[in-house]
């Protein structure tokens, strides 16, 4: 049930490729950029909602540094909220995004 709602294009698109062709990630270069140093991949978008005018950390009373506000977690939020937005169980959301606790899919989703 799982694979046939979330990944229909994906196996129509493996369905072209020969099976020799089929190896290696999906995004290499992020990949290895991950595989290198795994917070460039959160420092790349935390650079890129700064250039578009987002405040990603905000001061709080109390901490010596800014708390981060907006990153690379609120795209999973974005994406659960997405899914559920297109009718997709939630069942389905928490197992995309490894959500093992249903309080808190159920809170922050």
């Amino acid at each position: 049930m799982l694979n046939g709602w979330r990944y229909t294009v994906l196996y129509a698109l493996l369905d072209e490729t020969p099976e020799e062709k089929r190896s290696g990630y999906v995004m290499p270069e992020t990949a290895e950029l991950y595989e290198r140093d795994n917070s460039a991949v959160a420092k790349r978008i935390r650079a890129i909602f700064e250039g578009a005018g987002i405040a990603t950390t905000k001061e709080v009373e109390g901490y010596s540094q800014a708390v981060a506000e907006v990153g690379f977690h609120s795209l999973r939020h974005s994406f659960v909220s997405l899914m559920g937005n297109a009718g997709a169980p939630l069942a389905l959301s928490r197992h995309e995004v490894d959500c093992q606790e249903v309080y808190i899919a159920i809170m922050c989703y």
